[in-house]
């Protein structure tokens, strides 16, 4: 008997909320017979989102290599689709399960290519979020980290993402912190404060003010 699209996406569903709930590998299994059935009905788009959530799964279970397996057929399956949103989210995911299993260097490739797609979206704001993500890997030099967050920064304005922007200024002036160039530090953690208060949120600004002082003690 042939179960129906609906059937897959119900199990689709069921896997990310087991996901959610700290429950990888029951989550693994609902999702690998989600694509079971989707293979069979044959729907990408859905084919396509199961993978996307299948590389999560294997990569809280540590299986890094079916994690990035996964993580590119749905980066694949996505381009085709011609939706280059999900692509960006499918290669960010393979590029953090590449950094896990100790491959730096394919992990921000993966990270490049992931760039390159949000900016086939065309939203200013797609390509900010994909940007801060990548700012996340490990083993990238200050300057590697400065160049995304510069980059979202950009993106940020364009997308009118306040709250976004500022925690882009923050994350150039830690960035420049640690490169040692304190001077230029401050003059983007000021920025970020004052956008943090503007917002209202009171808390982030607290905790940039707390860097200044430690800057300039």
């Amino acid at each position: 008997m042939k179960l129906p699209a609906g059937t897959g996406k119900a199990l689709n569903g069921k896997g990310s909320a087991l996901h959610d709930s700290g429950k990888p590998a029951e989550a693994l299994l609902a999702h690998q017979e989600a694509l079971a059935i989707q293979r069979t009905v044959g729907d990408l788009r859905e084919q396509a989102a199961v993978l996307n959530n299948l590389s999560l799964d294997h990569q809280d279970l540590e299986n890094y290599a079916e994690a990035c397996a996964t993580a590119e057929e749905a980066a694949s399956l996505f381009q085709r689709l011609g939706d280059p949103t999900n692509e960006a989210n499918a290669l960010c995911a393979a590029a953090f399960a590449l950094q896990a299993s100790g491959r730096p260097e394919a992990a921000q490739a993966a990270c490049q290519r992931a760039v390159e797609a949000s900016r086939a979206a065309g939203s200013p704001l797609v390509e900010a979020a994909i940007l801060m993500t990548c700012t996340q890997l490990d083993d990238l030099t200050p300057q590697q980290q400065i160049a995304y967050f510069l980059q979202a920064e950009a993106a940020c304005k364009q997308a009118n993402a306040r709250d976004l922007h500022a925690h882009a200024l923050r994350g150039i002036g830690m960035a420049l912190t640690t490169s040692g160039d304190r001077d230029r530090a401050v003059t983007y953690f000021v920025r970020a404060e004052r956008m943090f208060e503007d917002l209202g949120l009171m808390e982030e600004a607290g905790q940039i003010g707390d860097l200044l002082a430690a800057l300039q003690t």
